[in-house]
């Protein structure tokens, strides 16, 4: 099995542009492997999530 890792930006990019470079990236290595993230990572996305849109995700960060 195959194991991805994406940054930050990446990840947030690819969750808010499915169909941008990173988003089918993102989604493609869904498709072939495993993606592992890290909680910082995640609650690092989370709040630049807040920042871009305003409105934060309950229990993400």
């Amino acid at each position: 099995m195959t194991h991805f890792v994406f940054d930050t930006n990446v990840l947030v990019s690819a969750l808010l542009f499915n169909d941008s470079g990173p988003g089918r990236a993102f989604f493609r290595a869904l498709h072939y492997g495993t993606i592992l993230i890290f909680q910082p990572l995640v609650k690092e996305a989370g709040a630049a999530h807040v920042r871009r849109v305003g409105f934060s995700i309950p229990g993400l960060i």
